[in-house]
């Protein structure tokens, strides 16, 4: 028996009214799978007509609807517990002053009217008995019946059950035969019952979605996310830190929140990974794809390890599932089985406005306090709210005091716990279950600060309690990082270096390494963290030997980068030719993906963007074209428009890189220049380079030019391309000339640039007539013409 589904005669433990609402859910699931809204249902007391006979009516705005269970366009149920036999049909049918005037109206639209009865489970010859007995009443009622008649027995209403996983699942919910931690749709936040829960559409949050070329505040992303999962046929990851809302955006995702229309709540099945839930979400999905299901899977909180499992599965096979997983990490994430739609937090509007909401008596200067000290997190701003008693002033308390505050909430101090937070916070992430031929994650940590492995549990617990560390199975986490960060940096000055050392590099596992390197990549501006870093870097170190380093290095180096990414990049440029070897040597090397990475990481800052460039071309030039995914020409091009950069080096930087490469002496840079050329005068269908975390140090879309500066930087790369146009060089002049016809209609756009193309066309004209642009000039002095004529 499929692992969603009841038996037949558990329904009988249903009551008249989750009968009722049962048969609406149904109804609801089977008219918006046609594509039609949910309000075409109307149930439990929405009826207010006396019609009479009616526990469920749906009325679809489409004549030529014709259903499944739900047989036309408009279809009555009338819905009973009890077994309902011929004689009771005709009381039910025909007893009734308004029964006239219900079947009146059915027939006038050729409508349906269908008896659920809960108790009745007949062979097909009794349900003959009872259509047949339906009918005659109808004829009875009107003239030249056109109603079509139906009676569903117990096994047809599981049969139409077995079609709708998420109205099965809350059948077990209402029965209390759930399946462990597995829930249709419903409330999936942790908003306190009777507290408003709706959406906050302030400003302070923004939504990056593929192939849109800029951030969409909330109420832009929710139509153009909607849309993204309805038409791709990949997995969808909604990631962002800890606190900034992500579980209510997708919840919002199938809710009449902002324009368009709602994604079909009728088929959602969700689950908070960290619950452990049973089955398991890969034999869950397998399911699903063997019983060729409809449905939309929400995973929340699910780690990067099974998100990356589920995509490949569903990218193998043609469903109509969709898979939605939520978390706050995406660096393990694969591009090419994954869409990454990141939530980020700017500011602490949102915050200030939640605990506004939630907590009134902090409205004014103590929520702004909250919502600041919490650097935004929404979830740590309700913490906060909730650990302050009533009548406190927050506005003039410092940040230690409100620390102080967040920590203890209400509790007596403790000296004790506070060590052992510092100790868990140094790494991401520890398990805190003890297993054979491993090491003792929490016996490690607990050393730093001279607690057993059952103390440092206890303090785990208490941290999650306290709404300050999660829980995803056996792992657990300090969160969010405003905290942790917090907590760990106090543990780095509170705790020899030496200790460190030893209990890292010799103590602990690959594993339990990797995830303090990780920790110490947010800690930056730390003396202590900078000093294990460079030890890592520096010759024997852990990380010295990059083309040498297994995964665990691979992914710790990337960790680790932002303490120094002077360091990482200057240890690429001492290695670049050990590493350019090992490439070519193997198709698919495993750290080709983390130089590329780093590198693209690293120009961000302006002062290592053209040495980063650099190693990007000695690695393009060795590399053939022709990879795929994640190719360095692509990687490079992303760095030199005008938007959406990734960078912050100034438009003079970018300008003089594209020189010197256009000007080398060997042809396969300036190939790449050629490229580069190319690309700085795009003027439209720019698309954002990765921007996901490097630490805490900040990522975004990179430079932001004024119009002015774009105009100067378009007329720059014009007279460059120009004068590679008319240039001796063979192939630089066909390149160029091709560049400038590809690009010229853009160009035109820009008043100031007109006169310059014009001059520009002329030139190239002159010396060789320029066919491959003359088509490119001819129609938009074509469209100039026709908007003067327009004008006159």
């Amino acid at each position: 028996m499929p692992i969603f589904e009841l038996e037949k005669d558990e329904l009988l433990e249903l009551n008249d009214g989750q009968l009722e609402e049962l048969v609406a859910r149904l109804c609801e699931a089977e008219v918006e799978q046609a594509g039609h809204p949910i309000s075409s249902v109307r149930w439990m007391g929405a009826l207010t007509a006396p019609d009479g006979g009616i526990d469920v009516q749906v009325v679809v705005p489409n004549a030529h609807f014709h259903g499944d269970f739900v047989p036309r366009a408009e279809t009555v149920f009338q819905v009973k517990k009890s077994s309902m036999p011929p004689y009771k049909i005709s009381e039910e049918m025909s007893g009734k002053e308004s029964a006239k005037v219900l079947f009146d109206r059915l027939n006038a639209v050729s409508g349906a009217y269908v008896i659920v009865s809960l108790e009745d489970d007949n062979a097909p010859p009794f349900h003959t008995i009872r259509t047949d007995r339906m009918e005659q009443e109808l004829s009875a009622l009107v003239e030249s019946p056109t109603v079509h008649v139906d009676f569903y027995n117990r096994s047809r209403l599981t049969q139409w059950l077995r079609m709708h996983v998420s109205v099965q699942l809350w059948v077990r919910k209402t029965l209390g035969k759930s399946l462990s931690c597995w829930r249709p749709f419903e409330k999936w936040t942790t908003t306190p019952d009777g507290e408003d829960d709706s959406v906050i559409f302030h400003g302070g949050v923004t939504v990056a979605v593929p192939k849109k070329n800029s951030d969409l505040s909330l109420a832009d992303a929710l139509p153009a996310v909607r849309e993204l999962i309805k038409k791709s046929s990949k997995a969808i990851r909604v990631t962002g830190l800890s606190g900034v809302g992500k579980t209510r955006f997708v919840q919002a995702l199938f809710e009449d929140e902002g324009v368009g229309d709602p994604l079909d709540r009728t088929q959602v099945i969700y689950a908070d990974i960290g619950e452990g839930p049973n089955p398991s979400a890969t034999n869950l999905l397998d399911t699903l794809f063997a019983d060729h299901r409809s449905a939309v899977l929400v995973l929340d909180n699910c780690p990067s390890d099974l998100h990356g499992v589920l995509a490949a599965r569903f990218s193998n096979i043609d469903s109509n599932i969709k898979l939605i997983t939520v978390e706050y990490d995406i660096r393990e994430d694969r591009p090419q089985t994954t869409e990454v739609v990141r939530i980020s937090a700017e500011g602490p509007e949102i915050a200030e406005s939640l605990v506004a909401r939630r907590f009134p008596i902090f409205a004014g200067a103590n929520a702004r306090r909250i919502a600041e000290f919490a650097e935004g997190n929404c979830r740590l701003a309700i913490a906060l709210a909730e650990a302050v008693p009533a009548g406190d002033t927050l506005a003039d308390l410092s940040d230690d005091q409100l620390f102080e505050r967040l920590f203890y909430q209400r509790h007596d101090l403790d000296n004790d716990l506070k060590e052992q937070a510092e100790a868990l916070s140094l790494v991401y992430s520890f398990s805190v279950e003890k297993e054979e031929e491993s090491i003792d994650e929490l016996e490690v940590l607990g050393k730093l600060c001279e607690k057993s492995r059952l103390r440092m549990y206890r303090a785990a617990q208490t941290l999650v309690d306290r709404q300050i560390a999660q829980q995803r199975g056996r792992w657990r986490a300090v969160l969010p990082h405003a905290i942790a960060n917090r907590l760990a940096a106090d543990a780095l000055r509170n705790i020899p270096e030496a200790y460190l050392i030893e209990a890292f590099e010799s103590n602990a596992s690959p594993r339990l390494v990797k995830s303090f390197g990780r920790r110490l990549g947010y800690l930056h501006d730390h003396d202590v963290a900078r000093r294990i870093v460079d030890r890592w870097l520096q010759y024997g170190g852990l990380l010295n030997r990059i083309v040498e380093l297994n995964e665990y290095g691979a992914e710790m180096l990337m960790h680790v980068a932002p303490v120094a990414p002077d360091l990482v990049l200057q240890l690429i440029e001492e290695q670049i030719d050990e590493i350019i070897s090992a490439l070519s040597a193997e198709q698919y090397h495993p750290i080709r993906a983390t130089i590329l990475m780093l590198l693209s990481k690293i120009a961000y800052d302006p002062n290592l963007f053209e040495r980063s460039m650099l190693m990007l071309v000695q690695i393009a030039i060795e590399e053939t074209p022709s990879r795929q995914h994640d190719d360095v020409f692509t990687k490079l091009k992303s760095f030199f428009g005008l938007f959406l950069s990734s960078t912050l080096a100034t438009l003079e930087q970018r300008i003089a890189f594209v020189e010197h490469c256009l000007s080398h002496d060997d042809d396969r840079v300036v190939e790449i220049g050629l490229s580069l050329l190319s690309e700085t005068l795009r003027t439209e269908h720019f698309s954002a380079a990765d921007t996901s975390e490097f630490g805490a140090r900040p990522r975004d879309i990179g430079l932001r030019p004024s119009y002015e500066e774009c105009v100067h930087w378009l007329e720059t790369f014009l007279a460059s391309a120009t004068r590679l146009a008319n240039g001796d060089d063979a192939k630089k002049k066909r390149v160029a000339r091709n560049v400038l016809a590809e690009r010229f209609r853009g160009l035109w756009r820009i008043q100031e640039l007109k006169k310059m193309l014009v001059d520009s066309g002329r030139q190239l004209n002159a010396e060789t007539p320029w066919l491959e642009g003359w088509r490119a000039v001819r129609s938009v002095l074509h469209f100039d013409q026709k908007s003067r004529k327009g004008e006159g």
